[in-house]
């Protein structure tokens, strides 16, 4: 694997959810192989190879010496594949096959056990427990955005917010499975993060992105640079965790700061100097990849989120500003 980059487990379980209509067989197929990469923890390897369902940690490898060889929202994106997987097919029966945990040097027929459904519960748990100073879920090597790289038990509000759309996917899953206790714990789980969420990330006019291990905000108005990012302001909406008022101002600022006529920024401004505590961000002219660039990827969750206040104009214009067919 020196040299060459494995199959992603976020991009992966993205894919999934993408192929769940036309290619369900396909996408269980998949979801089986990265449920094996993940640990008996509930965290997740961040890539594989097909070939030989060898697993690694991707660049995190770099600061294995540190301890930080975890992408804080790898292990999530699962519980939200697997869920489409049962929504579009019905088969809650798949929740009940047994999956083998990764556990480097333990040969695959040793390797501990455990049912798909037990496989999302571990997911859960490892992100409750990981938290920092401020309640928030560690950022691990990197989340989403990999190239924030923030040492020590730096916080994402990105990764609280996965964990909030994974816990309304297993509160609704537990309520099919008629798991009232487990639906009820979930629910308290989403509304005790809900609440440090708005306790500790709201700016002002939107939300903070990250917090470093001794509680300064990037993504703040505090900030020159990367003073504001897009993720932070549309998943506390599909999290259901920015009440409304806030809701409508935190993708407000998004319009007013980061839209374009090409599609909305990543971030913004862009930093214009190289920064090894915030990470390879730093390493970008203002406006190129990470650094304020224009990431389609992240311009559906602003649509999702404006269609989710109603405001059905303002998310068909960020569409027709992304869609090739509509310039020519």
């Amino acid at each position: 694997g020196i040299g060459s980059r494995g199959i992603g487990f976020r991009d992966s379980s993205q894919d999934a959810m993408g192929a769940m209509a036309g290619a369900p067989d396909a996408a269980r197929a998949l979801i089986r192989k990265l449920l094996s990469i993940q640990k008996p923890d509930g965290s997740a390897m961040h890539q594989f190879y097909p070939a030989t369902m060898h697993a690694d940690c991707g660049d995190a490898e770099e600061e294995k010496e540190k301890g930080k060889l975890v992408y804080g929202d790898d292990h999530l994106w699962i519980i939200l594949a697997v869920s489409a997987y049962v929504k579009e097919t019905g088969n809650a029966g798949f929740l009940e096959e047994a999956i083998t945990f990764y556990q480097q040097g333990v040969q695959r027929h040793e390797r501990e056990s455990g049912s798909v459904f037990e496989h999302l519960k571990r997911a859960l748990a490892y992100t409750k427990v990981q938290v920092g100073a401020n309640g928030l879920p560690l950022l691990g090597y990197a989340d989403w955005n990999d190239t924030v790289n923030l040492p020590g038990r730096a916080e994402s509000v990105f990764n609280a917010c996965i964990y909030g759309v994974a816990l309304l996917e297993m509160t609704e899953l537990c309520e099919h499975l008629g798991l009232r206790s487990e639906a009820a714990g979930y629910k308290a789980d989403h509304a005790a993060m809900a609440e440090t969420v708005n306790s500790v990330a709201w700016d002002g006019e939107w939300y903070a992105r990250y917090f470093t291990e001794d509680g300064q905000p990037l993504g703040s108005h505090r900030n020159t640079y990367g003073s504001i990012y897009t993720n932070a302001q549309s998943w506390p909406v599909l999290a259901g965790f920015a009440p409304a008022d806030r809701a409508g101002q935190a993708l407000d600022s998004v319009h007013k700061h980061l839209n374009t006529r090409f599609g909305i920024k990543l971030s913004g401004p862009g930093f214009d100097r190289y920064e090894p505590e915030i990470g390879g961000i730093t390493t970008y002219p203002p406006g190129a990849k990470e650094n304020g660039g224009i990431f389609l990827h992240s311009n559906p969750w602003v649509m999702i989120a404006e269609t989710m206040l109603g405001r059905g104009d303002r998310a068909y214009q960020y569409y027709c500003q992304i869609n090739p067919a509509k310039r020519n």
